[in-house]
């Protein structure tokens, strides 16, 4: 089975390479860009499928601290 999306264990950190040929090493902002905008930068490979969300200042920090422990 295809996955929507890549895995996000080890997420923080590691290079990734992006539908429109660009490689970007996964930090704080591409998280948090990814979090509210998630078809803004999309993973070379995966359909843009995500729909934007919308977070607070605290639970983009929650998520994010909890990215970077897998």
């Amino acid at each position: 089975d295809r996955l929507v999306g890549p895995g996000l264990k080890g997420i923080f950190g590691r290079a990734e390479k992006m539908a429109d040929g660009t490689e970007l090493v996964v930090d704080d902002a591409y998280l948090i860009e990814s979090l509210k905008e998630p078809n803004a930068k999309v993973v070379a490979g995966y359909p843009p499928a995500m729909a934007p969300q919308t977070f607070t200042d605290t639970e983009l920090a929650s998520l994010v601290a909890y990215l970077k422990t897998l």
